[in-house]
């Protein structure tokens, strides 16, 4: 679906992320709220899913063109680097809209990327983090998307 016309413009999506981050980063960074801040992200990334007009995809190809799609608006720096046979590789270069860049608390950054697990789990993929720029040092995120089996 490459061209699906969205039913959220981007710039309106944006506003609605910002909002969910509002909400969402204060919660993740508290280890009691694990379960209501993973339910907001599942539910912001239902809400994402359906706002992009997303379609679940059959292979590896389709879930990351599908992920890549509906961010390329809305937050371009989110976007994948390598589309391989059984993994696509990306990085999300800004920093932490939830402001944990640098922070150390990689389990709150866990908590928050249950939105993009939940994104691409309905897509038909999983998703990985496979570097968090919550970790001092680091200045972007890595991330696997790979096709359910």
């Amino acid at each position: 679906m490459e061209n699906a016309r969205p039913r959220v413009p981007g710039r309106v999506q944006a506003i609605l992320f910002r909002l969910g981050v509002w909400l969402l980063g204060p919660l993740a960074r508290v280890d009691r709220f694990d379960l209501l801040s993973r339910k907001i992200a599942r539910a912001m990334a239902r809400l994402t899913l359906w706002a992009n007009r997303a379609t679940p995809a059959r292979d590896l190809s389709g879930v990351a063109t599908e992920w890549e799609r509906m961010f390329r608006e809305s937050f371009p720096a989110s976007h994948l680097t390598v589309i391989g046979e059984r993994e696509a590789e990306g990085e999300i270069t800004a920093p932490c809209p939830l402001g944990f860049t640098g922070s150390g608390n990689v389990r709150a950054c866990d908590r928050a990327m249950e939105y993009d697990r939940e994104i691409v789990r309905r897509l038909g993929g999983e998703f990985r983090v496979v570097e968090s720029q919550a970790t001092p040092g680091v200045r972007r995120c890595r991330l696997g998307i790979r096709a359910k089996d």
